[in-house]
């Protein structure tokens, strides 16, 4: 029987970003990137029955068997396709596609792989055309060079002037332009500085002061005196009201299909968030001619060559005008989880609030711990529950101390648990989670957001 395999990596913008360009100035954060790394578990939500879902850490199996008895039956990887100590294939750079090629000719991935016909995955990255290849699936993905273009923040800066949209910022392809036009856009709120090729929540800068602006330039400069060139997109920092986005496919004859609009919740310029949004802001959206918009988006994608799953970012400002297009992302997007988990609990009569925890933690607690918490409570969703909370991950809470060498019970380890707060109304969504934070701290988790 015929299957797809539903792989993915989250940070797609880090494999699609060109060489040769600046950036601006970032921490490196080991720990947050081995939990990103970790993020393909929520891709469960994806899966339909019988089919594979392959993450780059075997899934823990008590998680594996709540996920079963809540309703969710796929199969999984019980292999880890990362190997500790492979320098060449390290969590930090290769992605899943990458670890899967170097281990498809095992026999114990051949056996799992056997009758597999299709991929879902988050994004298509270089080297997805050779996994596509080697199983034998029909590649009918855009080119790599169009996903990588119809994705800058470039293409969606030139798109407002294709479709007449009012356009709030100008592209930069100097370092020493940045400090004679942060006057011009500056309306007394700051500048946002946007990186053309940013990996997502990371590729924005607010410059609020002169301090601020002159460390940021002359990093660029510096890096520009090294041979590397400038695109960067400033715009006026905008008071706005709210953010939204829509989850959208354009199929391969050029038909759009909206699949959901997501408000969403950032935190400086970070995801934080997702809540479907009711019908009122639908039609609120529809009435301002927003869908008219979004149609003449993925006209001019496709028109470009591109077809496939497409976020737009979106938002309101404080005066009500709506900014249809923030940003595009030709990929899945966090929304889209949420969408599709919101098309499981619609069979409850509920809907989600998707959320993630930040924690640090010590000792040897596990998911055992919080599962069994959240159920003596009556706060674990079940099905037929009226509402609960529905952990969605496992390996993104614990995978830094997994890996490290010299674990140590005193020792404090980052990590995010992802949680779906299910109820039918967003005041229960929202209390929900507040419990669920409760719980976390008398596991003495600390909270940090």
């Amino acid at each position: 029987m015929s299957k797809t395999v539903v792989m993915g990596s989250f940070d797609a913008e880090k494999y699609w970003r060109p060489e040769g360009y600046s950036k601006l100035p970032e921490l490196k954060d080991k720990n947050a990137t081995q939990i990103i790394a970790c993020m393909d578990e929520l891709l469960f939500s994806l899966c339909n029955r019988g089919d594979l879902l392959l993450n780059r850490f075997k899934m823990n199996p008590v998680f594996k068997s709540y996920l079963e008895e809540i309703g969710f039956m796929f199969s999984n990887n019980r292999q880890d396709l990362y190997k500790t100590g492979n320098d060449k294939f390290d969590s930090d750079e290769a992605c899943v596609f990458e670890l899967l090629s170097s281990r498809i000719k095992e026999p114990y991935f051949q056996e799992i792989l056997k009758d597999v016909s299709a991929l879902n995955t988050y994004a298509i990255l270089p080297s997805t055309a050779g996994i596509c290849k080697q199983l034998s699936i029909e590649n009918y993905y855009s080119e790599i060079e169009i996903i990588k273009r119809v994705n800058s923040k470039i293409y969606s800066h030139k798109l407002h002037d294709r479709i007449g949209l009012k356009k709030y910022g100008t592209m930069i392809n100097r370092g020493v332009d940045i400090t004679q036009l942060a006057a011009e856009y500056d309306n007394g709120r700051g500048i946002i500085l946007k990186d053309a090729y940013g990996v997502s929540g990371k590729g924005n800068a607010l410059i609020s002061s002169p301090g601020i602006l002159k460390r940021i330039t002359d990093y660029i400069i510096s890096q520009e005196k090294r041979g590397l060139q400038t695109c960067f997109i400033m715009e006026p920092f905008l008071e706005k009201r709210s953010d939204f986005s829509c989850q959208l496919k354009i199929d391969p004859f050029g038909n759009m299909t909206i699949l959901s609009i997501q408000n969403i919740i950032n935190n400086n310029f970070s995801y934080v968030g997702s809540m479907t949004a009711d019908q009122d802001f639908v039609d609120y959206l529809d009435q301002h001619g927003y869908f008219t918009v979004m149609e003449k988006v993925a006209g001019e994608l496709f028109k470009d060559g591109y077809s496939g799953d497409v976020c737009i970012d979106s938002m309101i400002l404080a005066d009500g005008k709506i900014v249809p297009v923030v940003e595009i992302n030709a990929r899945k997007s966090m929304g889209l989880i949420n969408h599709y988990l919101d098309q499981y609990l619609s069979k409850f009569s509920l809907k989600g609030y998707f959320f993630f925890f930040v924690v640090g933690f010590k000792g040897t607690v596990q998911i055992d711990d919080i599962l069994t918490k959240l159920d003596n409570l009556n706060l674990l969703f079940k099905p037929n529950c009226k509402s609960g909370i529905i952990p969605l991950s496992c390996n993104s809470l614990f995978i830094n101390r997994e890996l490290d060498s010299d674990s140590d019970q005193n020792k404090t380890y980052k990590g995010r648990l992802y949680i779906t707060a299910a109820a039918n109304c967003e005041e229960t969504s929202l209390g929900l989670v507040e419990k669920t934070k409760r719980i976390l701290n008398s596991l003495s988790f600390t909270v940090y957001n």
